[in-house]
């Protein structure tokens, strides 16, 4: 929402009706007005992340006479580019900022000084908010007719991962420089703090798709055959007639969570059946032996949340109904496989009474599918104006790292990575989601993936991490 202020020459100011606390005005040249609900929701992020303490004036347009004490500059045809609905900006340069190579898109020269001081005025002259606006809102999915079969969108087709950019937050790197603006104000008028973080450490948030709990015997004593380890491969075959499966692994789970003081959500796929070629879960979810599974982890503080089932991303018949048959009523989801596609899977998900959804991220490339690295409501672009239920980018995925078809990385590769990620984040304060599947703790074919998570706990922790689930976020937020 938006209250509209007063003329000032060729501007029109703004101040921001936000949900966060404020004493911001954006003030925005008549020509690009058309831009407001983009450039609002764009702000109104930032003051998720950052509180402005005192009032100030922002603006934003080519002529630079305005009442503001930090002016933005546009970037060129920036009008044109998003009435005409192009997948990318055909003007974009690199500069570096803090040690980092970030795109500045609709530009063409890259000569001026990102920040400079023009008669008092604080002058960031490249447009960050329609850089912002670009990426935060995947525009370029929005537009692309790409898919892969499973219907997603390609990492491969990503202007970030083109560019050696999809480990890096590049809107956080945006936000930076308009608070590092507003700080130079600050200097420049001596005055105390007006920006402060609206956090002083980063979140994590562990999260389990479970897939499979039944079948790990068979894929685990293939592989122990596969390479030679036939004992191995007898001894898990025999476990599975005797006991459970290796994979049917909650207890060790929970046991391995309590020791490092976790509380994780777990998402649970309703639809044991066969979608097209990709199997679902391998467990009837309503099944007692699963009531009971459900109950423990849910009496113990954990969160359950609903693992849509392949194809529910693009039948929003098929969600409603997944939703429907689940007993415990989640309140989030993430999509089997990831796989959905914006703005198809976003408009579905609206149509459901599901408050959160965790899909964003690239099956075959951690980092963050839409630079950035907090939580936030996506962009309606056809609507104009941001959905309401809350998306928690995903960053970093075990199978991801792990499977040949993916990254195939060894397991230093991985801690690299994964340091790298974290590394990252914590820049911001901001929230790191990874997601580790039960089969992943346990079995012969991927538990020594156990101690890159361990590793990843103890990163965090070094760093004053706290861990919470999605509705504990949420609750602590005032996201709810």
């Amino acid at each position: 929402m938006i209250l509209q202020m007063k003329n000032s020459n060729n501007y029109q100011t703004t101040r921001l009706a936000s949900r966060h606390k404020n004493k911001l005005q954006i003030c925005i040249e008549k020509k690009y007005q058309e831009l407001n609900k983009k450039f609002s929701y764009i702000i109104d992020n930032f003051l998720s992340i950052y509180e402005i303490e005192f009032d100030i004036i922002i603006s934003f347009g080519d002529d630079i006479k305005s009442n503001s004490k930090v002016h933005i500059r546009p970037g060129i045809n920036i009008l044109d580019f998003f009435s005409s609905r192009k997948e990318i900006p055909s003007d974009y340069i690199f500069k570096n900022w803090r040690k980092r190579k970030l795109p500045f898109f609709f530009t063409r020269n890259g000569k001026k000084e990102i920040i400079s001081n023009l008669n008092g005025k604080i002058c960031i002259n490249y447009d960050i908010l329609s850089s912002s606006f670009y990426l935060l809102s995947c525009w370029q999915e929005w537009m692309s007719n790409t898919n892969d079969k499973l219907g997603r969108f390609p990492a491969k087709e990503s202007f970030l991962f083109k560019h050696n950019l999809l480990q890096i937050p590049v809107v956080n790197y945006y936000f930076a420089i308009l608070k590092t603006a507003i700080e130079k104000y600050q200097k420049y008028n001596q005055k105390n703090k007006i920006i402060s973080l609206g956090s002083n450490n980063i979140s994590c948030l562990i999260t389990h798709d479970i897939d499979k709990c039944k079948t790990g015997w068979k894929e685990n004593s293939a592989r122990a055959f596969i390479e030679g380890h036939p004992i191995v491969a007898f001894k898990t075959i025999f476990n599975k007639i005797f006991n459970k499966d290796t994979w049917f692994n909650f207890e060790q789970i929970l046991y391995f969570e309590e020791k490092y003081n976790i509380k994780s959500t777990y998402f649970f796929n309703p639809r044991k059946s066969r979608s097209r070629y990709i199997n679902n879960a391998d467990y009837e979810l309503n099944s007692d032996e699963m009531i009971k599974i459900l109950n423990k982890l849910s009496n113990d503080n954990h969160e359950i949340g609903i693992h849509g089932s392949f194809n529910s991303g693009y039948n929003k018949n098929l969600l409603i109904e997944d939703i429907k048959n689940f007993q415990l009523q989640p309140i989030g989801n993430r999509f089997h496989f990831l796989a959905f596609n914006i703005p198809h899977s976003y408009d579905i998900l609206e149509l459901t009474d599901l408050k959160y959804d965790s899909s964003l991220g690239f099956a075959e490339k951690i980092g963050f599918r839409s630079g950035y690295c907090y939580p936030y409501k996506p962009y309606d672009i056809n609507n104009d104006k941001s959905y309401t239920f809350l998306e928690f980018p995903l960053m970093i995925m075990d199978t991801t790292l792990a499977k040949k078809k993916y990254m195939n990385t060894n397991y230093n590769i991985a801690y690299e990575f994964i340091n790298n990620i974290i590394n990252e984040v914590d820049l911001f304060n901001g929230t790191l989601v990874v997601l580790w599947h039960n089969s992943y703790y346990s079995g012969y074919k991927y538990s020594k993936w156990l101690e890159i998570l361990e590793f990843l706990i103890n990163k965090t922790k070094l760093l004053h991490s706290d861990f919470k689930t999605f509705s504990q976020y949420m609750e602590q937020t005032n996201e709810y």
